[in-house]
C-alpha cells in the first residue's frame, strides 16, 4: 500500500492550497490507490478539513461514510474510540474458533517512539485452540482512526508506519529519527522472553542508512546457532525506507564461537541455549573492557 510521505521536520505542505471538496470526492473513487492517496491528504490537511468532512457525511453512502469517519477519528484533538476493545474485536474475528486468552496494552516507551505514541497503540494477545493445547500470541497496531495489523515488524509494516506517522528521513537527523522509530518498534514484535530494550548507544547513521548494532550470538539446541551483527534500515534520497537488511553469520561454527567469545566485545549479548559458566565467564571479560558505541570505520 503506497501512503503519502511526509517531513520529520513540520507538516507538509501540498502543492498550492489543498482542494478539499475534490480530495473528499475521490474518496469515493473506483480507483482503491486514488481513494488512499485522497484520505492521507486529507489527514495532512487536518483541522481544516474537518468541517467540510462532516458535511459530506450527509447523503454518503456506508463505505464513503466510513472513510470520512476514519478520517476524522485521525485528525480529531483525542481519540475517539476504545483502542482495545477495537483490538479484541480485530482479534476475535482473526482466531475463530480459538479462544482469546489475554488481551493487554504494550507500552510504547521511550523518546524515540514519541512522535507515534499519539497516532497508535499496541496490545498483546495471546489465544488457545478448542483443545487448549496450542497456543498463538499476537501483536496488534491500532490507529487512532481505528486500523488494525498484526504486527510482526516487516519492513512493509515499518514502511507504512513511519509515513502513516508523516515521518520522511531527509537529513542525517531524520535518519536517525526514522531508523530509531523502525529499531525501537521491531523489538515490540513478539519473541520468546521479554521485549528487547532500544538502547540509543547502539545506533549509528552512516549516508543513507541506520545501523542498528545487534551483536548477539544465540545458541540453539541441536547446531551451533547464529550471530546477528547489524539490523540495517536503508532510506532513499526522497527520505523513504527502501530496505531493511541484517548482517552476521547464519550458521556459526565452533570456531566462531570461540573467537566471539573470546573477542568479549562489551555490546555481545548472549541469547538461547548458555550455559551459566559461559555466560559468567564472558560477563567477567566485558567487565575490563571500555564500552564505548559501538561504530564501524569510515571507508
Amino acid at each position: 500500500m503506497r501512503l503519502i510521505a511526509f517531513t520529520l521536520l513540520a507538516l507538509p505542505a501540498l502543492a498550492g492550497d489543498p482542494d478539499v471538496p475534490s480530495l473528499i470526492r475521490q474518496l469515493n473513487s473506483d480507483d482503491a490507490a486514488q481513494r488512499e492517496t485522497a484520505q492521507r491528504a486529507l489527514e495532512a490537511v487536518g483541522e481544516t478539513a474537518r468541517e467540510p468532512l462532516h458535511k459530506a457525511l450527509d447523503g454518503a453512502g456506508p463505505e464513503l461514510k466510513a472513510r470520512i469517519e476514519r478520517i476524522l477519528r485521525w485528525t480529531a484533538a483525542e481519540w475517539e474510540i476504545d483502542a482495545e476493545a477495537v483490538a479484541g474485536e480485530a482479534y476475535d474475528r482473526e482466531i475463530g474458533d480459538w479462544k482469546r486468552k489475554s488481551l493487554a496494552p504494550v507500552e510504547l516507551a521511550g523518546d524515540e517512539l514519541a512522535p507515534i505514541r499519539g497516532l497508535f497503540r499496541m496490545f498483546r494477545a495471546e489465544a488457545l485452540d478448542a483443545h487448549g493445547v496450542n497456543a498463538r500470541r499476537d501483536r496488534l497496531l491500532v490507529s487512532k482512526a481505528g486500523d488494525v495489523v498484526f504486527w510482526i515488524g516487516e519492513p512493509v509494516q515499518q514502511r507504512a508506519l513511519l509515513e502513516r506517522s508523516r515521518i520522511l528521513a531527509v537529513d542525517e537527523a531524520g535518519v536517525r529519527r526514522a531508523g530509531s522509530i523502525c529499531f525501537a518498534m521491531t523489538r515490540t514484535a513478539w519473541r520468546t522472553g521479554e521485549d528487547e530494550p532500544f538502547e540509543p548507544a547502539r545506533l549509528e547513521v552512516s549516508g543513507r542508512e541506520a545501523i542498528y548494532h545487534e551483536h548477539t550470538m544465540t545458541l540453539l539446541s541441536g547446531r551451533i546457532g547464529t550471530y546477528r551483527e547489524d539490523d540495517v534500515c536503508v532510506f532513499g534520497e526522497d527520505g523513504i525506507l527502501e530496505e531493511v537488511r541484517s548482517t552476521g553469520i547464519a550458521d556459526l561454527t565452533m570456531e566462531d564461537e570461540y573467537r566471539l567469545l573470546g573477542e568479549a566485545d562489551p555490546w555481545l549479548v548472549l541469547d538461547g541455549f548458555v550455559a551459566d559458566e559461559t555466560r559468567d565467564e564472558l560477563e567477567k571479560a566485558q567487565a575490563k573492557k571500555e564500552k564505548k558505541p559501538p561504530r564501524h570505520e569510515k571507508k
